[in-house]
């Protein structure tokens, strides 16, 4: 609980070399330490020292106040002018929407992605955030597909083609094909978790097209480098 918050810093020990009392910091879901390997590569997520918001060893910031250590490699300051409530957002789930779609729409020339047909499976927050920046594009279809009314509408509302996948998965294969004449989406955004809506984004796919999962995947990943 409480592994992503924005907060001021009450006390500052004796290490704390970038941050001092009284700044106000954001805090993303873990802490690492910007020494090892994977943080100097740039890959922090796969940190030897990362720790998770919320678990018995660090408590999360649903409260007055959490201690935290490695606040060098781990916070960034915030920046002035933002309302803490929506800066919030920032410590994960915007980044995370914006970074699924980022890797899809990556070195694509801007005509090639104005023809487009990007699918993106899960309306949840990641997922929206994820449709802002996919739109942000300019693809010439964006469909987005979940299974609750309320998330559908939402997407609607930003700008998306809603299909419920629950009453129409049928015809949702046919309308990715219509829009495509047959060769299937040219984009994939995955942020689901399940391998159902993993291997139908797959299968919904055209050949040299870009898909791209953000959730976390405890099921096998559905397919195989020996047909598909």
């Amino acid at each position: 609980m409480g592994h992503e918050f924005v907060g001021e810093i009450h006390e500052a020990g004796p290490g704390l070399q970038t941050f001092k009392k009284g700044d106000c910091v954001v805090a993303p879901f873990t802490i690492t330490c910007g020494s090892c390997f994977y943080c100097k590569g740039g890959m922090s997520s796969r940190c030897i020292s990362s720790r998770l918001f919320g678990l018995p060893v660090i408590h999360g910031g649903q409260a007055d106040f959490v201690r935290v250590r490695l606040v060098d490699s781990s916070f960034v300051h915030a920046p002035d002018g933002i309302d803490r409530k929506k800066l919030v957002l920032m410590a994960d789930i915007f980044p995370t929407g914006y970074f699924v779609a980022f890797n899809t729409f990556e070195d694509l020339l801007s005509s090639s992605i104005e023809r487009g047909t990007v699918l993106i499976f899960g309306c949840g927050p990641v997922g929206l955030f994820a449709l802002i920046s996919a739109r942000s594009y300019r693809p010439k279809h964006l469909i987005a597909i979940d299974k609750v009314p309320s998330r559908l509408q939402m997407a609607k509302t930003l700008g998306a083609e809603a299909w419920n996948l629950q009453d129409n998965e049928t015809s949702l294969r046919e309308r990715a094909m219509e829009l495509t004449k047959g060769r299937g989406a040219d984009i994939i955004i995955e942020v689901v978790g399940h391998a159902d809506a993993l291997r139908m984004g797959f299968d919904l796919l055209r050949p040299f097209g870009r898909i791209s999962s953000v959730r976390i995947h405890n099921e096998q990943i559905p397919w195989t480098g020996n047909g598909g």
